[in-house]
């Protein structure tokens, strides 16, 4: 039988399209008018279309009958349809966030692989022999030139804090005046008058509110510890010209003891035992400005060509585990969908394993094979023994690179993590030849195949 592509809703209009009409002598005697269902007064005497030469007849078959047929066959597919869909939207979902995780693990743990072409334990630019002191942010210097780095002094960021109140209570009600005094002598005035209907640690945050809406170059917060508040100052910017002063007037201020508990300071340094230069920030240049530095200590130490930076190890090292964390919990809440996935997560939580020798150097694994970095003792694990870190976490067993093999297996067969549904685990109009599913609702297809 021949079918041919029709609406894709299924009510009375349809079945009077398709089967209502008059069809004639041909089909059999049923009263005057003679169509497929019967009476005209249904369908309609003066109706013809093509399905009256090419349709059986079928005689006193009823219309409830042949209704309730194709509504059951049209809500039967149209849920295997809607299931169809529901799991192409949970695919698509879940390599959207597999290639997401996957791909920044991939770089993470290719920086900490020995002998790739990116790794912190191969550098190819500056760096600092002592990280303590500087670090080299970025390079971009074409010379080899060596440098001796002082630091007499770093840089800091001015702050005031409060005297601690108890939260809960309101010794602060009353009225206050509070006068922020820049660099440049410009005033900043507050005025509050707060009732005792509130307490203590709401009147902080008004104050630290109002201050925060001035764009003033000074932040101010509310700390709250062991039931009590605190209110602090700080500038948003470290060295002598973002000082400022803080003065409350009234009964209040004797209360709020506001007093200074970092100075405003400028970074003090010299190059190759040279004069003592003056910095407002703790990021400095070098080499023409080819050599961006940040000063984190007192101390000398040489930046030059090749030296592995431990700054840069640390937060590579952190980089890489909170990515291992991520691909860790992203398998273990997708481990059902599949007995490959179910697979990867057990693979990948093995690094529990590892505890002994990774505790060494400041990497603590928790009994599912996450990982947390001690950088304390990982800073001081790259000072002594600095070959067992590039062993342990580079080498040719190293958790890194293993981590790199697994992640790199895993991208290329990722088609085989999430199943297909029976649907589209072959050919059919279903399936569109670009992957992506046809909506048989709108296609007529759908509605042919079931006549």
């Amino acid at each position: 039988m021949m079918t041919y592509g029709i609406s894709s809703y299924l009510n009375y209009s349809m079945y009077s399209s398709l089967f209502g009409g008059s069809y004639g002598s041909s089909y059999g005697n049923f009263g005057s008018t003679n169509s497929l269902f019967g009476s005209s007064s249904l369908f309609g005497s003066s109706q013809r279309n093509s399905w009256s030469n090419m349709v059986p007849n079928y005689g006193g078959i009823n219309y409830s009958l042949l209704e309730k047929y194709y509504s059951g066959s049209y809500s039967s597919i149209k849920d295997s349809l809607n299931a169809i869909a529901k799991q192409e939207s949970n695919s698509k979902a879940f390599y959207s966030d597999f290639n997401s995780v996957f791909s920044n693990l991939k770089s993470a743990s290719s920086a900490l692989k020995a002998f790739s072409s990116n790794s912190v334990f191969r550098p190819t630019g500056y760096g600092s022999s002592n990280s303590d002191v500087a670090s080299v942010t970025s390079d971009m210097a074409a010379s080899t030139n060596s440098y001796k780095l002082n630091v007499t002094q770093t840089a800091q960021a001015q702050s005031y804090t409060s005297s601690a109140v108890k939260s809960t209570g309101n010794t602060l009600a009353g009225k206050t005046t509070l006068t922020l005094t820049g660099a440049d002598g410009k005033k900043s005035t507050f005025n509050f008058d707060f009732d005792s209907t509130k307490n203590n640690k709401s009147y902080y945050e008004q104050i630290a509110s109002a201050v925060n809406g001035r764009d003033l170059g000074i932040t101010a917060s509310v700390t709250e510890k062991n039931g009590q508040s605190t209110l602090t100052f700080q500038a948003d910017k470290t060295g002598t010209k973002s000082q400022f002063e803080v003065e409350f007037s009234g009964s209040l201020a004797e209360k709020i003891g506001m007093e200074e508990d970092q100075e405003a300071k400028d970074a003090i340094y010299s190059v190759n035992g040279g004069e003592n230069q003056t910095s407002q920030s703790n990021n400095i240049t070098l080499s023409g400005e080819r050599i961006n530095v940040t000063l984190k200590g007192e101390g000398t130490t040489e930046i030059s060509r090749k030296t592995v930076d431990n700054s840069r190890t640390i937060d590579a090292i952190k980089k890489f585990a909170d990515s291992y964390n991520k691909t860790l919990s992203f398998l273990n809440e997708n481990k059902d969908v599949s007995t490959a996935v179910s697979d990867l997560a057990y693979s990948f939580a093995t690094t529990r394993f590892q505890s002994g020798a990774l505790s060494k150097i400041g990497i603590a694994v928790d009994m599912n094979g996450a990982l947390s970095v001690n950088e304390s003792k990982l800073s001081q694990a790259l000072k002594q023994n600095p070959q067992d870190v590039e062993k342990i976490l580079g080498g040719a067993s190293g958790i890194a690179s293993n981590a790199y093999g697994k992640t790199v297996n895993a991208m290329n067969n990722s088609r085989n993590l999430y199943p297909q549904s029976v649907g589209v685990s072959y050919s059919n109009y279903m399936y569109g030849r670009d992957q992506s599913y046809v909506n048989a609702y709108t296609n007529g297809m759908f509605l042919s195949s079931l006549i």
